[in-house]
């Protein structure tokens, strides 16, 4: 059935910070655990600009969703280890699995990242951004090229990089409910 979304998933990395049972967008978390906040905004170092821009053609700023990858977390694994990882370097980490049908009464809009010319920029660029399609949403079954490029060069000159350089990002309206569901650990 086309339509059916029981069998589809998402997933999200959890912060050594976490608590509780909800995943909170960083605004929101920015008042419910202050503490985790300021852990977690340590990732957008060097990327400051864009923590409260405005998402283009919707009523959100970026940190006003929960960030959420199309990605099983064994294929990112697996893409660092073909990119020249080694295994013995691989931080260990947990992850939700999340059932797009959970999602379902949230506003969900997905980001391209595409990576395109001009759309690369500290603005985010309102191409990149569309309304999340349920009914046609197919989780991925591979790491990008050009992922695993980036991957290569970040690796190559020993320098930190971006899990989800390049990939698709579905952002997903606060708080989603995470009792119950399962758990991966990579």
């Amino acid at each position: 059935m086309i339509n059916d979304t029981s069998n589809k998933f998402v997933y999200h990395r959890k912060s050594p910070s976490f608590k509780g049972d909800y995943l909170y967008s960083l605004n929101q978390l920015k008042d419910i655990y202050p503490a985790a906040y300021q852990q977690s905004l340590k990732k957008y170092k060097g990327r400051e600009s864009q923590v409260n821009q405005p998402i283009p053609g919707f009523e959100f700023s970026w940190n006003d969703l929960i960030h959420i990858a199309p990605i099983s977390p064994k294929l990112i694994t697996e893409g660092l280890l073909k990119a020249g990882r080694k295994y013995e370097d691989l931080k260990h980490s947990i992850w939700f699995k999340i059932p797009v049908a959970l999602l379902k009464d949230k506003k969900v809009i997905w980001y391209k990242y595409s990576g395109k010319p001009n759309t690369r920029t500290d603005q985010l660029v309102a191409e990149e951004f569309e309304e999340f399609s349920f009914e046609k949403y197919q989780e991925m079954t591979l790491v990008p090229d050009q992922t695993l490029n980036y991957y290569k060069s970040k690796i190559k000159e020993d320098q930190p990089l971006l899990l989800f350089h390049l990939i698709p990002h579905i952002l997903v309206e606060s708080p989603i409910d995470i009792r119950g569901l399962e758990v991966i650990e990579v």
